[in-house]
């Protein structure tokens, strides 16, 4: 999000935007019925693509979680972007999430696995 051009409010690039619409879509999909209303626990691994530039050495190294993604995007704006995409879908509110793990990893296809669960009693 950024702010707009002296204008008041808040601004979401078209990117990000058309990512968190189609992550939205996706979930519409897998997790049909209405959206949860009771205490939920997050678990999301964001799969970046492999920089076309890493060597053979390099990329065999990612492709088996061994050379980890340390560069943008930072992991609590793709949570969120997850967060913003799963509101109204499979969560009826954000504030229901009271438990939330997240990595990012290199993988062949970029993407991210979400799951759902009913969190862990501390």
């Amino acid at each position: 999000m950024r702010l707009g051009n002296g204008r008041a409010g808040l601004k979401d690039p078209e990117t990000s935007r058309d990512w968190k619409n189609y992550v939205r879509l996706c979930v519409a999909q897998d997790f049909p019925g209405a959206p949860l209303r009771e205490p939920v626990a997050l678990d999301l691994v964001f799969y970046l693509p492999i920089p076309k530039g890493f060597s053979r050495k390099r990329r065999k190294a990612a492709i088996a979680g061994e050379l980890l993604p340390t560069g943008r995007p930072d992991i609590d704006n793709l949570a969120k972007a997850v967060l913003d995409a799963l509101l109204g879908v499979a969560i009826e509110d954000d504030r229901l999430v009271v438990a939330l793990s997240a990595a990012k990893l290199y993988g062949p296809v970029p993407g991210v696995q979400i799951i759902i669960r009913r969190p862990f009693h501390v």
